[in-house]
């Protein structure tokens, strides 16, 4: 049985402060392969507000990660690297959708 459904994630790019959005950056995802590895998904860029648009990515079964008594993964999980030329990177690991 195939336990794959979709989930959607957008990404709110924020000053360090969280005081204004930050336009133009650079969002890329990659997904996490079982050996660790990071594979490119998509590279979006974010609006005026520093708002990336929706992108739909695959996701666990709703129904088998909301069952008690799953050991394993409870969501499919998402590297996501955040650039802005004047910035710093941010890199955010194990993101959950």
């Amino acid at each position: 049985m195939d336990n794959t459904e979709y989930g959607e994630l957008v990404v709110a790019v924020r000053s360090g402060n969280g005081a204004f959005g930050i336009p133009d950056a650079d969002v890329t995802i990659y997904n996490l392969a079982s050996n660790g590895e990071r594979n490119i998904i998509s590279v979006l860029k974010t609006n005026s507000s520093g708002v990336t648009p929706v992108i739909t990515l695959p996701a666990l079964s709703r129904a088998g990660t909301l069952s008690p008594g799953i050991d394993g993964d409870r969501a499919s999980r998402y590297f996501i690297k955040t650039d802005k030329e004047g910035f710093y990177s941010v890199e955010n690991d194990f993101v959950p959708v």
